[in-house]
């Protein structure tokens, strides 16, 4: 995942997006992870320095991997 791969946490992610810790650990389980609204995605995306199209171009990349793996 791009956190990890930043050395960044899921506590950052929350802290940086105003998303509740709570919430972020339920959409980002690894197992079982429930979707994002749009609104949060377009926080996640800016808390990364990222733009929207970027962020879900590579989350969709990810699936397949992720599928593979559990």
């Amino acid at each position: 995942m791009a956190l990890e791969e930043r050395g960044l946490t899921q506590e950052w992610l929350s802290d940086e997006t105003g998303i509740p810790m709570r919430t972020m650990a339920r959409r980002l389980h690894k197992i079982n992870p429930s979707s994002f609204p749009l609104d949060e995605v377009e926080a996640i995306a800016t808390a990364l320095g990222s733009d929207l199209v970027s962020l879900l171009t590579a989350a969709r990349e990810l699936q397949p991997i992720l599928a593979a793996a559990s």
